[in-house]
């Protein structure tokens, strides 16, 4: 079986990339023949190429915008990016059909709708996957929402990778969604949570890109109570890419008007974050509206505390008080007790996390993502 995978823009390596990435070499156990098309040559299409997969760019441009961006500008350079997909459309084609493509499979929300439209046009069957809310986690818009919507319901599937982005999509969508949770290889993320809580400094984790609707300074803010009540046996890492936002500069500023600075760190990121995570014993997920959670999943299976707030999909991944904490999205005071909790309580800190590892280990594996992708196929391809 011959499938074509569409990837999402994106410079640098992200979870969605990621998690395609895992999709497409674990197929191949199935049969699954892949290739993978990118917008630009990016880091996601080297390692596709290392992993065996043929790769091709092809431009394709998005329909979308930053909600709290220029818009006008935005809505000016529609009609040019439509244009400039449709001269580039025949190239899609193409590789296509001179591949012998079965199916196509699109990454995200924020992959070209061209490749919908050349799969279509070339009567190969296409699946969307859908990774994000986009307003809600990515402050992104979709200009003309109606023509990208089109080609999303015209899918011969859609999968969703949490029940709270399917429920959101099927309302916009008026159509039904396939829900095929995330999954992670297990070894790839495993530790140990009987080594947790050993060490006298508790130390916390956020893994995510710097920008405000990850929420980083919801544990900026908790390390800061923790420090006034006089608890300083503390330490965070903000592992992220650094961009230098306005949003990152702010917090920056704010660790050091507040005299936090030997308390938190700023990391960039990296893929590799098995050693990072070894020396950490609680995983935070601050995400005001995490579409799955990647990282959350990470965390338990590196046997950390899981804590993450009561939104999005993350609501789906810990269950309060026995696999991990949750608490409201922007309440510090409320993260900070669970922190401190975790502190005082390190037997039961412990116990949670050995049991949210087990149900990360029963449920978001890649296997049984990649068994469930692979059944859509078939259905799609009526085999």
């Amino acid at each position: 079986m011959r499938v074509c995978y569409v990837a999402d823009y994106g410079v640098k390596l992200s979870g969605g990339h990621q998690s395609l990435l895992n999709l497409m070499q674990d197929l191949k156990s199935y049969g699954v023949e892949p290739y993978m098309v990118c917008h630009k040559n990016w880091e996601i299409l080297d390692i596709a190429q290392k992993n065996g997969a043929k790769t091709k760019v092809v431009s394709g441009k998005l329909y979308t915008c930053r909600k709290d961006g220029k818009l006008l500008k935005e809505y000016l350079k529609y009609p040019i990016k439509r244009i400039l997909n449709r001269m580039n459309l025949a190239e899609a084609k193409r590789f296509l059909t001179e591949n012998n493509i079965e199916l196509v499979h699109l990454n995200s929300v924020l992959s070209s709708e061209m490749w919908a439209r050349a799969a279509y046009e070339c009567g190969i069957p296409y699946v969307w996957h859908i990774r994000e809310f986009m307003e809600q986690d990515h402050n992104r818009m979709i200009i003309n929402s109606g023509y990208t919507y089109k080609w999303l319901k015209r899918a011969d599937a859609v999968i969703a990778i949490s029940g709270a982005v399917k429920s959101y999509w099927e309302k916009v969508l008026e159509r039904e969604l396939s829900l095929v949770y995330n999954g992670l290889p297990n070894d790839k993320y495993s530790g140990d949570a009987n080594d947790k809580f050993k060490s006298s400094c508790v130390r916390g984790i956020v893994v995510g890109r710097i920008v405000e609707g990850k929420g980083q300074a919801d544990a900026v803010k908790a390390v800061e109570i923790l420090t006034k009540k006089g608890i300083k046996n503390i330490h965070l890492a903000l592992v992220g890419f650094r961009n230098m936002t306005e949003y990152e500069k702010n917090l920056k500023k704010y660790v050091e008007d507040n005299n936090l600075t030997k308390y938190v760190d700023f990391v960039e990121f990296t893929s590799e974050l098995s050693s990072l995570r070894e020396s950490c014993d609680i995983g935070l997920t601050c995400s005001k509206a995490e579409a799955f959670g990647r990282v959350t999943i990470e965390n338990m299976l590196g046997g950390l505390l899981a804590v993450g707030t009561n939104s999005g999909g993350t609501i789906e991944l810990i269950e309060e008080g026995k696999t991990g904490f949750l608490y409201p999205p922007g309440d510090s005071a409320a993260l900070a007790k669970i922190w401190q909790n975790a502190i005082e309580n390190r037997e039961l800190a412990v116990e949670i996390a050995k049991n949210g590892q087990l149900n990360a280990r029963e449920h978001f594996l890649i296997e049984r993502t990649v068994r469930e992708v692979y059944e859509i196929y078939r259905r799609v391809l009526n085999l």
